[in-house]
């Protein structure tokens, strides 16, 4: 037997030697709360303040509880709070503090010496613990789970979420589509973590993590630990310091499919996807006179449900379940929030961009007020997560006033500026009917005076890069068009999957960027540039020569006023429309274009002009400019030969037959 044998093995002994069921905490006299010592016929009157307050600071301990665990909630619906709401009187004796033996155990086995039995305690890590207020929680995967009866502040209650590990298709729950679901209630507690293992103590030992309240700010993790005795002496017990999802979880893997990651991150909480349908039913309004009604259920009875509103959180958009809470009186409902962050699935997460990127998504919703005789004449109160929220905690739930104070949210599709669409449209739809009647003109004069064939030259007019970069130009500016309209209005084109168009429309605004730098350099370098350029001789009187032409002379069939070579290809109304569009509207839709794309690499230099409320709809309005020029460009290429084609198949061959003779200069 080697050494390395023989040590374990003499392990092994040792650990049999050991007391199978031996406590982990010792017996321990009780006394009242004047730190009297009790003997054995007056123990019941212990004070388990002064009798823990022996080995451990129980003032401490007490001050460092949240202050929902200060207090046992009442074994009702909703506990005290809710009972507030109504106007129902609710008393506050000291029978209502919370005690050790809640979270430590249960009721204390008393021996006939008097002492308390330390088997009867607990270390209090257990998820059991927290289930006696917050509803049941189930950690096994047998027999199948059917919740009990709500009490406390039933987390299925407040936030639909089960705390079950057990897969929904094996449950005792009639839930929609039960066969097919196979991912678990809840996948942390599917894989056996602890409520404690997140909702922890802070300065509880081993605990890698940073502890925000000792350690440097530098720190991610904190390889320093306080010692048993110590901790065993002053817990931390504010278990509202709570783990974050990135803590454990590198949110970069898994999530390449995702456009603008780092921006969805920084911005969306992860329960916002991967809390996307708690399969509880959920308060959604309650009232003095009335049941509760419940959300999440069909019209079988079948639990199918409910989305949570995704609201701001510390700068990120985090899922809540709302409901109004009313009464008799002339004062509002009152508005609950409750954060919902149990019920985490895996696969069953949110892939859809349009859940979020449609108006009437998870980030808008109506509040439906509770059926109470002075609001029923109410309409739906509308909230959205660009409502600022006025929080306050009552008795360890949320109270909320919607205020209409703007939160910097800005979801692509979802919202809709009114003006930059307005306006925009109605430039692009003004430029398509002067375009429709010009060309009805055209077309009834043309009938009347029959057709006029003029001597014509053909003229090698555009070189093979030229004819390359237009084409390029062209073909990204329509299809950066077509997929902005997808992203902007998503609901117009539910067939274009929201994700791939993000992603095409980036790749097209490269390509875009790309193009004009090198066709840049290119009229520069060739000095070609001087073709854009109107000059500025006489230009108001060509200008107006030219306008003439196309209110009078095209109807005539008079020959144009300027005469096209290849060292003119432009007249001067096409030179100035070309250098306000290359020195202006391009730069700028390039750069509103990038700065929307590069929100997520440089959110500061996004935010310091007004980020994405300010950049999407400027965005938007100059790509319906884009839409009129193009409508324009297109149009006019069909009077620049014989036949309407002539332009465009002059661009694709770079051979034009130009009239021989022109009048004007």
């Amino acid at each position: 037997m080697t050494r390395r044998r023989r040590l374990f093995a003499l392990l092994l002994l040792t650990l049999a030697a050991l007391p199978v069921a031996a406590a982990r905490h010792p017996d321990f006299a009780l006394y009242d709360s004047q730190g009297k010592a009790l003997s054995a016929s007056d123990s019941e009157r212990y004070s388990e303040l002064t009798s823990c307050g022996e080995c451990h600071d129980s003032n401490h301990i007490r001050q460092s509880l949240s202050p929902a665990h200060r207090r046992l909630p009442a074994h009702t619906l909703l506990g005290d709070t809710l009972k507030t709401k109504l106007g129902q009187t609710v008393t506050q004796s000291p029978d209502t503090a919370i005690a050790c033996t809640s979270c430590h155990g249960g009721p204390l086995t008393i021996s006939d010496e008097g002492q308390a039995l330390g088997a009867s305690i607990t270390s209090g890590g257990h998820s059991q613990s927290c289930a006696g207020c917050h509803g049941e929680i189930n950690l096994q995967t047998t027999p199948p789970f059917l919740p009990g009866q709500a009490q406390g502040a039933d987390l299925g209650l407040l936030t639909g979420s089960l705390l079950s590990g057990q897969r929904v298709n094996s449950s005792a729950i009639n839930v929609t589509d039960k066969a097919q679901r196979k991912e678990p209630f809840d996948v942390h507690l599917a894989r056996g973590i602890q409520c404690t293992d997140c909702h922890r103590a802070v300065n509880r030992p081993g605990d890698r993590f940073r502890n925000p309240q000792t350690s440097p700010a530098g720190l991610h993790r904190d390889p320093r630990k306080v010692g048993n005795s110590d901790y065993l002496h002053r817990p931390d017990h504010d278990l509202g310091v709570t783990l974050q999802c990135t803590d454990c979880h590198s949110a970069n893997r898994g999530h390449e499919w995702l456009p603008f990651r780092e921006q969805h991150q920084s911005r969306l909480a992860c329960e916002s996807c991967h809390i996307p349908n708690p399969l509880g039913p959920a308060l959604r309004h309650v009232a003095s006179d009335t049941a509760p009604l419940v959300r999440g259920r069909d019209e079988q009875g079948l639990i199918s449900g409910f989305s949570p509103l995704l609201l701001p959180r510390d700068g990120q958009l985090a899922p809540y379940n709302l409901f109004s809470v009313a009464t008799q009186t002339d004062d509002p409902a009152s508005l609950l929030v409750i954060p919902v962050a149990h019920g985490v699935v895996r696969d069953a997460a949110l892939r859809e961009c349009s859940v979020c990127h449609l108006p009437g998504g998870r980030t808008q919703g109506m509040l439906e007020l509770g059926p109470v005789t002075d609001l029923t004449s109410a309409s739906p109160q509308p909230l959205s997560a660009h409502d600022s929220l006025r929080l306050e905690i009552v008795d360890g739930s949320w109270n909320a006033n919607a205020v209409p104070e703007a939160q910097g949210f800005y979801v692509l599709g979802t919202d809709q500026v009114a003006w930059a669409d307005r306006l925009g449209m109605l430039i692009t739809l003004g430029t398509l009917g002067g375009v429709l009647a010009h060309g009805a003109a055209r077309y009834v004069a043309y009938r009347r005076r029959g057709e006029h064939i003029e001597a014509r030259e053909r003229v090698y007019m555009y070189s093979v890069y030229e004819r390359f970069w237009h084409w390029l130009q062209a073909v990204a500016i329509l299809g950066l068009l077509i997929t902005g309209a997808a992203i902007h209005k998503p609901y117009l084109f539910p067939f274009l999957h929201f994700a791939y168009m993000v992603e095409l429309h980036n790749l097209l605004g490269w390509i875009l960027l790309g193009n004009a730098v090198l066709a840049a350099f290119y009229h520069v370098a060739t000095g070609e540039v001087k073709q854009y350029l109107p000059g500025t001789h006489d230009l108001f009187g060509r200008m107006f020569v030219q306008a003439r032409y196309y209110v009078q002379g095209i109807f005539r069939g008079d020959p144009h006023p300027f005469a096209k070579d290849p060292e003119h290809k432009l007249n001067p109304l096409q030179q100035l429309t070309y250098f306000g569009l290359l020195n202006t509207l391009l730069p700028a839709q390039i750069l509103t274009g990038t700065l929307i794309w590069g929100a997520q690499r440089w959110p500061g230099l996004t935010e310091s002009i007004g980020g994405l409320m300010v950049l999407a709809p400027l965005h938007g309005f100059m790509a319906w400019l884009f839409a009129a020029f193009l409508i324009m460009h297109i149009y006019l290429t069909t009077t620049s030969g014989p036949r309407p084609l002539s332009g465009i198949k002059a661009m694709l061959e770079g051979w034009e037959d130009v009239e021989k003779t022109s009048g004007g200069s």
